[in-house]
């Protein structure tokens, strides 16, 4: 088994939104508060559509609380988008570009991550949350909420050989295929 690994990551547009939208929605799992919201809402609008003929104005207050039940959590997730839109144009991922280097080694703080114009950062195998396996990249989470992309076409090996390098060092359990 290899000792070390160094990935050189280029990122582009697809890699980061595929990312993006791994992290909020599967791991952060955003979508969950204004959902319950939008549930919340529903059901007092649709309480205060059955009132009809015994309250003045159910219509009314129905209608409004089924328009911000759904209208807020609709913005909500257009605002995601849209910031994640304009996150993409900032970073002008547009072509493949450089982003980071990581070196993957044996030692205790085998993780290294180099970037242009940024400090270092070392982080410790044993502090790595979890892996897990997209498609196209495996997103190495190497402290809470804190996550590196590493894109198969950039790991010598590919697929395989960078999630048997990981599995090596975090172990089966901590490695998931998604």
């Amino acid at each position: 088994m290899e000792k070390t690994m160094k990935i050189d990551v280029m990122m582009d547009e697809k890699t980061f939104k595929d990312f993006a939208l791994f992290d909020n929605f599967s791991y952060r799992k955003i979508w969950k508060r204004p959902l319950l919201f939008a549930g919340i809402f529903i059901v007092f609008a649709l309480l205060c559509f059955a009132m009809r003929g015994m309250r003045e104005q159910a219509d009314l207050l129905g209608t409004v609380l089924l328009i911000i039940g759904l209208g807020l959590p609709m913005a909500y997730f257009g605002l995601f988008f849209r910031t994640l839109g304009t996150q993409l144009k900032r970073l002008k991922l547009g072509t493949p570009r450089l982003f980071y280097t990581i070196l993957l080694s044996d030692a205790p703080d085998g993780i290294v991550m180099t970037a242009k114009g940024a400090v270092d950062q070392r982080f410790s195998w044993a502090s790595a949350e979890r892996a897990y396996r997209s498609d196209e990249a495996v997103y190495l989470y190497v402290a809470p909420g804190s996550a590196l992309i590493l894109p198969f076409r950039d790991a010598k090996g590919g697929a395989d050989g960078l999630c048997a390098f990981l599995t090596a060092r975090l172990g089966e359990e901590r490695v998931t295929a998604l």
